[in-house]
């Protein structure tokens, strides 16, 4: 029994129609929101994944580009001189010297502190030679 009309309800009163069109096509909108939404934030996500694989912000990417284009036209290549390779740039992103290191560092407070004063990043050194592997000494500021 409604305790507002006091009248007894049943379950057809009370549940939709489920062959009423009007719902049929609130879930075929609701459906293309999220799939669109799915692949917007998939969208994002790779391309934050290349960002801190190459060592770039947004607008670093920006000027990086139109300077890429320009030596290109030189027949020069261009490098970015904060890229130090796809590990150590997730290393200096997460925070790692190793990668166990991660369970404890990013998935439960820490107190560790960052690897360099926010100004001042490490640098490829590009004067040694491209076959040396290359090893990134990191100090507590």
């Amino acid at each position: 029994m409604d305790l507002l009309s006091g009248r007894n309800l049943n379950e057809v009163n009370v549940l939709p129609n489920v062959t009423n069109p009007s719902l049929y096509y609130t879930f075929l909108f609701l459906f293309i929101v999220a799939v669109t939404a799915t692949g917007a934030l998939l969208g994002f996500t790779l391309w934050h994944f290349w960002l801190i694989s190459n060592a770039e912000t947004t607008i670093e990417f920006h000027t990086n580009s139109t300077e890429r284009k320009r030596l290109k036209r030189l027949k020069e290549i261009f490098i970015n001189p904060y890229d130090l390779g796809f590990i150590l740039n997730w290393k200096m992103f997460l925070g790692l010297n190793k990668w166990y290191e991660i369970f404890y560092r990013n998935f439960l407070p820490s107190t560790h502190r960052p690897f360099s004063d926010g100004i001042n990043w490490p640098m490829n050194n590009l004067t040694k030679s491209i076959g040396k592997k290359k090893k990134l000494m990191i100090m507590n500021v």
